[in-house]
């Protein structure tokens, strides 16, 4: 299994809009779900800090997601440019691979 996290920090009155936006039946698991090779998203809401929230998207392999990235790309922009309102900063984390 191959995730990509990010983080993100969010202000009280976008939170419910980006809940929607990012949660397992949003616009970003209705592209990636266009893929066999996606296994979902998780989407965290900190206990702390209430403004941040951490979302692990779930992939069979990195080549599987490099190939959608790559395939997707245009699609992948406009969205991004979309949504960024809903947000006050975003952070990529980091690109793991499940230890076996």
């Amino acid at each position: 299994m191959f995730i990509v996290v990010w983080k993100y920090t969010v202000s009280r009155e976008k939170r419910d809009a980006f809940q929607n936006a990012y949660g397992k039946n949003g616009i970003w698991s209705k592209l990636f779900s266009t893929s066999d090779k996606y296994q979902g998203a998780l989407l965290h809401q900190s206990m702390e800090e209430a403004n941040t929230y951490f979302i692990i998207d779930q992939w069979v392999s990195q080549a599987d997601y490099d190939h959608f990235m790559l395939n997707h790309n245009d699609t992948y922009q406009k969205i991004s440019k979309l949504l960024e309102h809903l947000y006050d900063k975003e952070e990529k984390t980091g690109a793991f691979e499940l230890v076996k």
